[in-house]
């Protein structure tokens, strides 16, 4: 192996350390780290920490039901995160389709952080739909609807965050040439 594959294995090795060190207790014990590379779509070299959350273990369909649930709700925590309060959970679930009983559609809903201690008017769980999907004949199809969705909705955000990066950058680099 050559010294630059060596170097670029320890550097893996030590993201994916510092990634289980912060991001561990978000997860099920047991989700596997790791660090992938692409090129996105204005060419530039994009490294990014994915988590692959351990599922229960359940029947095939729901095991692919789990996958999704959980690929949702990262893309949801990138997307949607920021704009509700600190320690909000979000969660995906789904429903037969109102006035079709063959087809089901998933929604994507958000419980604000709880009260310290419960009052009455408190006392019971509120939450708000943030999105849904189109409806699918199975579970599955309406998460991979749901899924296809914030895929798009997830370029977008990922475009405007690496542009804001890289004016950030060059704000930052023309203010140590002055």
């Amino acid at each position: 192996m050559s010294s630059r594959a060596q170097e670029e294995e320890a550097l893996k090795a030590a993201v994916i350390s510092h990634g289980r060190a912060m991001f561990s207790p978000e997860y099920p014990a047991g989700s596997e780290f790791d660090v992938i590379s692409c090129i996105d779509e204005r060419g530039s070299y994009v490294t990014s920490l994915v988590v692959y959350p351990k599922t229960k273990p359940y029947a095939a369909g729901s095991v692919e039901e789990e996958a999704l649930r959980a690929t949702i709700l990262s893309h949801i925590h990138v997307i949607h995160g920021a704009k509700h309060p600190g320690g909000s959970k979000f969660d995906v679930v789904s429903s037969d389709t109102p006035g079709d009983k063959n087809q089901f559609t998933a929604y994507v809903v958000v419980f604000p952080p709880r009260p310290l201690f419960k009052t009455v008017e408190n006392a019971r769980p509120v939450w708000s739909p943030i999105m849904s999907s189109a409806s699918g004949l199975s579970v599955i199809q309406a998460y991979e609807k749901l899924l296809a969705d914030l895929r798009k909705e997830m370029k977008e955000i990922m475009v405007e965050a690496y542009k804001k990066k890289a004016e950030k950058q060059s704000t930052m680099n023309s203010q140590t040439l002055e």
